[in-house]
Parts: C-alpha cells; structure tokens; sequence
C-alpha cells in the first residue's frame, strides 16, 4: 500500500473513532507495531489500522496482509496489537478483528456478500473496540 492510501484510511479511522466519543492517540515513537491508543472510557486498546484499495477480481476478494517486517513477515502478538481496524475503501466498509482471531499473514475479505462468514461479525463493528 503506498503512504497516501494509508495515511487517507488512518485519517478517516480518526475521524470516524472520534465522532463515536473515542479517545484516539498517536505513539511519538514509530517503532511500535500499534498505530493508534483508543480509550473507550473502560480500557485503552492498541490498533494497528490496515487498508486496501485493490480488489482481486479472479477470487473476487480483498487480500490484507496481517503481517509485518521485510522480507522475513512475521505475525503481530497480543503483546503488539490487540485489534485491527482494516479499511476496505472501495466499499467503505471496516473490519475490526482481535488478534486472538488472525492466526494467517493474509486473511480474505468479501465485504460485497450478504454472508461473509466468520468475518462477518467484524463487519463496521465499532463496538468492539468500545465505539
């Protein structure tokens, strides 16, 4: 993803957070694998924001890389992140998913089907993450 794409997805995840009354924070130091701190009022979450703007028209899914590091990827923990807020901007449509439920480098997303599966539940669930 270039920066634009993602500083456009980390932008509307500020703008959208704060209009549901959370409490967003930007680490000074770029090392962390977490982007943003959301206080809900209850507990402070780290999130890690992921976008795509492709879709992959053979599978007819988006593919979003859960994963971080150069050429060796290696897998967020619970000690890095403890959710994802994944844009999918053709459709505007966020996922929210804990880490306790990525297990993959990639997962696959069908935001434009009625039934996405086990996704489902993430789909525009602003809830879990306190919004």
């Amino acid at each position: 993803m270039n920066n634009i794409n993602g500083n456009k997805a980390e932008a509307k995840f500020i703008s959208e957070a704060v209009g549901r009354g959370l409490i967003i924070s930007k680490p000074v130091v770029s090392e962390e694998k977490y982007d943003y701190i959301v206080d809900n009022g209850n507990e402070l979450l780290k999130v890690q924001v992921k976008s795509t703007y492709r879709f992959d028209e053979q599978d007819s899914r988006y593919k979003i890389n859960t994963n971080y590091g150069g050429g060796n990827k290696k897998l967020y923990t619970n000690k890095d992140i403890d959710f994802f807020a994944i844009y999918i901007a053709e459709c505007d449509v966020w996922y929210f998913i804990s880490i306790e439920d990525i297990s993959t480098k990639t997962i696959n997303v069908y935001p434009h089907r009625k039934n996405n599966g086990t996704l489902e539940r993430f789909k525009n669930n602003w809830e879990l993450i306190g919004g």
